[in-house]
Formats: structure tokens, sequence, C-alpha cells
């Protein structure tokens, strides 16, 4: 009987322990989305140009068109094009 008696708390434990560890990931997983989104909602809207001289952003009133060399082929690098 003093077996049952012992046996009986433990089992309970190792029951609702990993439950608990669970709801506690799950509402840290919560956490982390919601902060992710607002980051994602600050950063703005900017746009990159890969040109000879490397990546960079470019300013708002201009963008980015695919570099052609004199024979029309492509080059694979961006031109920044400003109006």
């Amino acid at each position: 009987m003093k077996t049952l008696a012992l046996i009986a708390p433990l089992a309970l434990a190792l029951i609702v322990a990993p439950l608990s560890v669970a709801q506690a990931q799950s509402a840290q997983t919560k956490k982390q989305t919601t902060t992710a989104q607002k980051h994602k909602r600050a950063a703005g809207q900017s746009k990159i140009a890969c040109t000879v001289a490397g990546c960079q952003t470019i300013p708002p009133n201009c963008h980015p068109e695919p570099g052609m060399s004199w024979d029309g082929m492509p080059t694979g690098f961006d031109i920044i094009v400003c109006r």
C-alpha cells in the first residue's frame, strides 16, 4: 500500500510536467511570432539593386533595371535609373 502511495504522485508529476512545458513553449512561440510581425511592418519598403559596385539600397525615386552589354546580352547586374 505504501508503494502505491509513492507511485501515484510520481506518475501524476510525470503526466502534468510535460503538459506545462508544452504550454510554456507554445506561449513563447506566439510571443516571438507577434514580435517578428511587428518588426516586418516597421521595416518599410526599400529596394535593393546589385550593381557592378555591389548590392545597395536605392533612393525612393529610382528603380533597378537589368543591365545589358553593348551587344544586348544581359550582364547579370542591375542599372539604377532615376526619374
